[in-house]
């Protein structure tokens, strides 16, 4: 066959670290093959790569539109460093014989593969589904520290995968804040009357003569100071026997 499936399949886990609206840090897994073709030699390669990084994202839609919770679509950028590993085998287009393999058991990596820094870059777009769910499309460059991942030598000393992925996302401690008033906070609100640092003393004076006698006349005096008590009191006022107090005009 002249020609070889160059999309193979790869799956991945993320977890993220919203620090704001806008940045976020998240670490990812990424497992998958690589293939691609060279028909001027009649050559094609084919590799397992799995890649761990960890990544900075800032949310375009929020960075530079007012912020919104509730925002149906959002796009956001990522970039990052991390290390990849891979076992990359050259065989002959047609024939599917292999020539030659690289980081298959002789590797310092895992599971005896090559293995080399990597910088992701991306963009994506998120779809809100509801407070806790959220739909995503992300399409990433991985550019490697080496030029020996196709097993093939190339005029750049980098070479390059890309990945796309479509994955669902939950969010944990999402759910919108709302405005709770206990009866207690409302009291508070209410009694906003500001009370003396020192309860009020109230003070009573009356005058009245020591010596009385019978069919004498006398008048009493009552002063009464009770600061800035506004509400009403009862005052009892008591007489010798016989003796009945009359108002004064």
């Amino acid at each position: 066959s002249e020609n070889e499936n160059e999309w193979q399949i790869g799956y991945g886990l993320i977890v993220n670290w919203q620090i704001s609206p806008v940045f976020g840090v998240r670490g990812q897994l990424l497992n998958g093959k690589l293939s691609g073709t060279k028909r001027k030699i009649n050559r094609y390669f084919t590799a397992d790569i799995f890649e761990s990084n960890i990544n900075v994202t800032a949310n375009f839609s929020n960075l530079f539109f007012q912020y919104k919770q509730e925002r149906l679509f959002s796009v956001y950028g990522m970039i990052g460093v991390g290390l990849t590993n891979w076992c990359t085998k050259k065989k002959v287009l047609g024939t599917n014989e292999v020539v030659a393999e690289y980081g298959c058991g002789n590797g310092s990596g895992l599971w005896g593969r090559t293995v080399e820094g990597v910088i992701p870059v991306g963009l994506g777009l998120d779809f809100r589904l509801n407070d806790n769910w959220v739909l995503n499309l992300e399409g990433t460059l991985h550019s490697v520290n080496s030029d020996e991942l196709d097993m093939e030598v190339g005029e750049s000393k980098y070479d390059m995968y890309s990945y796309t992925s479509l994955g669902v996302t939950y969010k944990f401690n999402n759910r919108r804040k709302k405005a709770v008033y206990t009866e207690e906070s409302i009291q508070e609100e209410q009694d906003e009357e500001i009370l003396p640092d020192v309860e009020p003393q109230v003070s009573i004076i009356s005058e009245m003569p020591e010596m009385i006698y019978s069919e004498d006349e006398f008048i009493v005096k009552l002063i009464v100071n009770k600061e800035n008590i506004v509400q009403s009191g009862k005052i009892i006022q008591y007489f010798p026997d016989g003796f009945l107090p009359t108002t004064t005009s």
